[in-house]
């Protein structure tokens, strides 16, 4: 969470009025405060060699000449303007200038470029990977398409098949009852012939005897009439 230094030790009260809270006020706000610790110093000596320790200012500001010098530098940089003497004439209290910082800021700068030069070649390789899976994408819509397709027309091919073979074997069926009905009148009529044959046998024979007796009776005639 980010906090103003202003709302620490302040208490808002409307918007245009605000209240600098008590030392025990504060100490209570921070306490509340995860991750914050509260430190009180006898001195401000004390404070300003903290802040010499951890590299904030550039002398621990022991005598009261040396802190009203910071104080006006500090001063001169809120109201925005610092004359030349006053420059020169605290010069000391400035933190000197670190070649060490200068380069890691610019290993920095040569790092964030390799970044953005890295962030484009991910944005492009990205571009083209998206592509690419486009392209697939496409494919395989297509490939599935074209196997639907022809495996419909198989299916329909298949059911034609299907149907064709249905009617032959009906065809079949009807031929092989044909044939048996056809040998059944070849042999009914193999019969009737024989019968005739029989018949025919038996009228001529017939006929041959009503000759004899038709013969025999003239025969007869002639002699009783001689």
């Amino acid at each position: 969470m980010s906090v103003q230094p202003t709302q620490l030790v302040t208490e808002t009260l409307n918007e245009r009025q605000a209240r600098v809270l008590t030392l025990a006020e504060l100490k209570e706000k921070l306490d509340a405060m995860e991750g914050v610790q509260f430190k009180q110093f006898n001195s401000i000596t004390d404070y300003h060699s903290l802040m010499f320790d951890l590299g904030i200012i550039a002398r621990r500001l022991r005598s009261a000449s040396d802190r009203s010098k910071f104080y006006r530098l500090i001063e001169a940089s809120l109201y925005g303007g610092i004359s030349s003497a006053i420059t020169r004439s605290l010069r000391d209290y400035l933190l000197p200038e670190n070649s060490g910082v200068r380069k890691a800021f610019q290993d920095m700068e040569a790092a964030l470029r390799e970044n953005r030069m890295t962030l484009e070649a991910i944005r492009v390789t990205q571009s083209d990977r998206d592509l690419f899976k486009h392209l697939i994408s496409e494919a395989t819509n297509y490939v599935a398409a074209d196997y639907m397709r022809h495996a419909n027309e198989r299916r329909v091919h298949l059911d034609k098949a299907l149907e064709f073979r249905r009617e032959l074997y009906t065809s079949r069926k009807q031929l092989a009852a044909e044939q048996y009905k056809h040998v059944d009148m070849a042999r009914e009529l193999g019969e009737h012939n024989g019968a005739e044959g029989d018949l025919e046998a038996d009228y001529q024979a017939a006929s041959d005897h009503l000759n004899l007796v038709q013969t025999a009776l003239r025969q007869q005639e002639k002699i009783e009439r001689y």
